[in-house]
């Protein structure tokens, strides 16, 4: 999750900066949306990769790491969103990582989300 205090609480959190460097080493999908991607930029994850989080919260973030605008970005395991405005988008995302395009696809298409 995103927000100052839910990202000054998590990046505190020893064990969830554990599991976030542990998740990304053994290639399991990690997600974050708003503010939250500031975490991983703090714990260096975010080297080599894209990554996008809420305007103003990507100065951590490695050259070349930040993409900007109202998007969701997906590389490889690592799914990242800016903001609550796309919060549907980023969770078809996951849902796809998971599950495939298949049942993704038919969810965004009865949730008349625009593809």
């Amino acid at each position: 999750p995103g927000g100052s205090v839910g990202v000054e609480n998590l990046g505190a959190c020893e064990p969830v900066r554990r599991a976030l460097a542990q998740f990304m080493q053994d290639g399991r999908f990690v997600a974050s949306i708003c503010a939250g991607p500031m975490i991983l930029a703090e714990l260096g994850l975010l080297a080599g990769r894209t990554a996008t989080c809420y305007p103003g919260c990507e100065g951590g973030f490695p050259q070349g790491a930040y993409v900007e605008g109202p998007t969701v970005v997906v590389d490889d395991n690592l799914i990242t969103a800016s903001g609550p405005g796309v919060a549907l988008d980023f969770g078809v995302a996951l849902l796809r990582a998971l599950k495939g395009d298949a049942l993704s696809d038919g969810i965004a298409g009865d949730m008349l989300m625009r593809r």
